[in-house]
């Protein structure tokens, strides 16, 4: 079975691992489908404090709850302190939508006609042009494995996707 892998900054990356974030926004198409590695980069990315807020507020990780955030070795609230450089879960990436405009407006863009959620607008660019990559089955790692990441899709090694086998949190 193939797998690739994709390098997101956090809190994106987390944000897919706790199936928040159901929809990668791209500026490119894949035709890729099957099992995506979601790494969250190396390199600490500081977001919109108030977007990040306003996700926060209509999750339930506003509250931090702990069962969810143990993989992550989360010991605060903080979004700075979410692991930078690992492996968090394995997806199936099984769709790519490309993006429409709302009644002429670039800015309010829908899929197959219809607006995404509030959440899931909130964790995207949501721009009429780019692609919307349907992610589902989401498997968290029982524990993040260290990577070295690339741009754009890429091909893990095999010893990766072995020990990532070896650490999901189910078959």
């Amino acid at each position: 079975m193939e797998y690739k892998a994709i390098s997101l900054h956090q809190p994106w990356a987390s944000l897919i691992a706790l199936e928040i974030k159901k929809r990668e926004t791209r500026s490119w198409s894949t035709k890729y489908r099957g099992k995506l590695l979601i790494c969250s980069t190396k390199k600490k990315y500081v977001p919109n404090s108030e977007l990040i807020n306003k996700i926060f507020d209509l999750t339930d990780i506003g509250a931090f709850d702990r069962r969810r955030l143990d993989f992550l070795g989360v010991n605060t609230t903080y979004t700075e302190y979410l692991p930078l450089g690992k492996v968090l879960c394995v997806v199936d990436l099984t769709n790519c939508d490309q993006m429409t405009a709302n009644n002429g407006d670039n800015d309010d863009a829908f899929i197959n006609g219809e607006r995404p959620p509030l959440l899931e607008w909130l964790c995207g660019n949501w721009q009429a042009g780019r692609y919307a990559w349907e992610l589902s089955n989401t498997n968290r790692l029982t524990k993040p494995i260290p990577i070295k990441g690339h741009q754009g899709l890429w091909i893990p090694d095999d010893s990766i996707i072995k020990e990532v086998k070896n650490n999901l949190t189910r078959d």
